[in-house]
């Protein structure tokens, strides 16, 4: 994280900016607000920093692996995530370009709850992919600010294990629609277990499959 009032530009976004001499902590970062890691905020309390900057590497093995990716955005007061340089979430932000000194939309407290965004798929890569968060102060007096962040992922089920030698595997399904995208939808789920036969229960017609 970076905690020294600097006007950091939009250089700082990018998977290949050099944070080395940045500090680092666990989450949630912050002051005043419940945290792990304490940041500053500058010499004077009464005219505290605007902006907080934070990053952070993770990989991926296979990008493609996924179905889905939900991110848990806590901020106080206000945040735009960026993921791989290109912003992915703004939560309590003005819209349109921001500097060191844009404000948060409004003061909120100590909000320790996660702010949920779906994100595309598209945005991993494969390799090192790259967090940068900046958390601004909805006024210079404000008493504090908290961050953190969780991205959970999503993979499709594995196919079900074959059948143990001698044993056979069946399906029963009642009814369930007739001729509809619905149908063919069960139809897709029941034919993927691969069972050896069906059993229908009441009048069902399935002329898709």
């Amino acid at each position: 994280y970076r905690d020294t009032g600097e006007d950091l530009g939009t250089a700082w976004r990018a998977p290949g900016y050099d944070d080395s001499a940045w500090a680092s902590g666990p989450a949630p970062l912050g002051y005043s607000d419940p945290v792990s890691t304490t940041v500053g905020y500058g010499p004077n309390p009464a005219a505290k920093y605007i902006t907080t900057y934070f990053r952070t590497t993770f990989t991926v093995t296979d990008a493609l692996a996924y179905t889905a990716l939900s991110l848990g955005l806590r901020r106080d007061d206000g945040a735009i995530v960026y993921l791989n340089g290109n912003e992915v979430a703004r939560s309590n932000m003005p819209a349109g370009t921001v500097t060191t000194a844009t404000l948060a939309a409004s003061g909120i407290g100590e909000d320790q709850s996660f702010h949920p965004f779906s994100l595309p798929i598209t945005a991993l890569l494969a390799g090192p992919n790259v967090f940068a968060v900046e958390i601004h102060q909805a006024s210079p007096g404000s008493s504090d600010i908290g961050f953190d962040l969780a991205l959970s992922a999503v993979m499709p089920e594995p196919p079900p294990p074959p059948p143990p030698a001698g044993a056979v595997r069946f399906a029963i399904i009642g009814d369930y629609g007739v001729n509809s995208a619905a149908e063919a939808d069960v139809s897709a789920l029941v034919h993927g277990w691969a069972p050896g036969f069906i059993i229908t229960v009441g009048d069902n017609n399935y002329p898709l499959g």
